[in-house]
Order: C-alpha cells, then sequence, then structure tokens
C-alpha cells in the first residue's frame, strides 16, 4: 500500500466540507498501487509545466453536471482521458517518503490557477513538495 500523507490545511478543508480525510489518503493510495485508469476518482495525471517537484491529478467533478457527464462517459467508454476542472496538487517522494497530498482546487475554476495571478500560489505548493521531496517535511 502506497505510503501518503496530507497537509494539515488540506485536512482542515476537507473535514470542514463534510469529507473525510483518511478517505481520500486511501483512495489515492489504491489508485498509486494499481492501474491508473482503474480508479473513477482520478483522472489525468502529470506534472505542472516548469515544475520539478509539483504534480497535479484531474479528479472526478462535483458542481457541474456537464463534466460530470463528461467524466462517466470517459469512465464507461474506456476512451479519452478523464479531465476536469477539479484538480488534486501532490508531490511524489517516491519509496522513502510516499506522497503528499497539497491541495485541492474546486470546480468549476481550477484552470484560472494557471494564470499569472496566481503564480505565487504555485510556487508555494512547488516549495511544499520540494520540501517533502528532499527532507520529508509535512506542513
Amino acid at each position: 500500500m502506497a505510503k501518503v500523507r496530507m497537509t494539515s490545511s488540506l485536512a482542515r478543508d476537507l473535514s470542514a466540507a463534510e469529507l473525510d480525510p483518511n478517505q481520500l489518503m486511501v483512495d489515492f493510495s489504491e489508485w498509486k498501487d494499481h492501474d491508473p485508469d482503474e480508479h473513477y476518482l482520478f483522472g489525468k495525471d502529470g506534472f505542472n509545466a516548469g515544475s520539478n517537484n509539483l504534480r497535479h491529478v484531474h479528479i472526478v467533478p462535483l458542481f457541474v453536471a456537464t463534466d460530470q457527464e463528461k467524466w462517466d462517459h470517459a469512465w464507461e467508454s474506456r476512451h479519452g482521458r478523464r479531465t476536469s476542472d477539479r484538480y488534486l496538487f501532490y508531490a511524489d517522494g517516491g519509496k522513502r517518503e510516499g506522497f503528499l497530498l497539497i491541495d485541492i482546487l474546486d470546480d468549476p475554476g481550477a484552470h484560472t490557477i494557471w494564470m499569472p495571478a496566481y503564480r505565487g500560489t504555485r510556487q508555494f505548493w512547488e516549495d511544499i513538495a520540494e520540501q517533502f521531496i528532499v527532507f520529508g517535511t509535512v506542513p
């Protein structure tokens, strides 16, 4: 089972939204331990543009019905990559550290994170990811 940890701020945000932080860590671990296309909650995955440490994965849409329908169609047909306007940002610390779940941007609007105005936020997450990968620290 993949080792998964979470920032305290993400755990707090999930709890405030009446979502179980532990369940997200279990789901993420299962996704990483198996074929990535076999887990409904997670879709397209990759590094952020220009990043060496911070990754993001598209996660199942919650608040936009048409996006949910597209996600479900891609899941059922197994054609195309599941994409959404909802992201989970994380770091991969390898076998030594495992994974760190950093933050979630909910739909609609996650794509706005790529605007220049949010460069500071992206750099903040990049720094968290680097500290986790290098030193194993979790804020």
